[in-house]
């Protein structure tokens, strides 16, 4: 399984990100958001399916702090 990164460092990455894009990792992170994600939805093949629902709704979560629908808490 690839490295991951923690719910509260995508979180911190992305908030830097917005107050100060020039100076940010967000990019480089942002690849191990997504192999992250690729490995989840890989696995969740294989698993029940209430971690299927689980892994969609990170996924979509996670859209939407990318796209800016919501913000960082």
């Amino acid at each position: 399984m690839p490295e991951q990164i923690s719910v509260s460092e995508f979180v911190a990455v992305t908030s830097e990100d917005l107050s100060s894009p020039a100076a940010s990792s967000f990019s480089s992170k942002m690849q191990k958001c997504r192999a992250a994600v690729v490995a989840l939805e890989e696995g969740a093949l294989r698993i029940p399916d209430a971690k299927t629902i689980y892994c969609e709704k990170v996924k979509e979560h996670h859209r939407l702090l990318v796209t800016g629908c919501i913000s960082p808490r």
